[in-house]
């Protein structure tokens, strides 16, 4: 039995807070995909200076993957050594990355001088 991934990511930009002068501002951007098997997803707790590894769980072919934590991390994509920094905004309470792609290892790093704490979800296995 399959089970339904939905997401709306909109993001909208303006060059005033009234939100009157509207530099990109699609209506909508919701997904609904009802072709996938399986999800994992976990609370994360990061020392600082320390390395973790998403666990997968049972999924084997993961196709996406939602992350938010509590302070600025880096990422590494399918055990490359390229970093993807993930960086609280100025007035931000989380940092997060969503990204549908073909994944098969995801790492972060906590650089700061504190614990990080979040959470995640992957998805995947496509119905045959």
């Amino acid at each position: 039995m399959p089970i339904r991934v939905k997401h709306n990511v909109l993001v909208q930009i303006s060059r005033d807070t009234d939100e009157k002068k509207k530099t990109f501002y699609p209506d909508t951007n919701s997904v609904q995909i009802d072709t996938f098997e399986k999800q994992a997803n976990g609370d994360l707790s990061i020392a600082a200076g320390d390395t973790d590894q998403l666990s997968f769980g049972d999924v084997v072919d993961v196709r996406g993957i939602y992350l938010e934590l509590s302070g600025d991390a880096l990422v590494r994509i399918n055990s490359g050594t390229e970093n993807i920094p993930l960086t609280l905004a100025p007035s931000g309470t989380k940092a997060q990355l969503f990204l549908e792609a073909n994944l098969s290892a995801v790492e972060i790093e906590n650089q700061g001088a504190e614990a990080i704490t979040g959470v995640y979800c992957v998805w995947g296995d496509p119905t045959p």
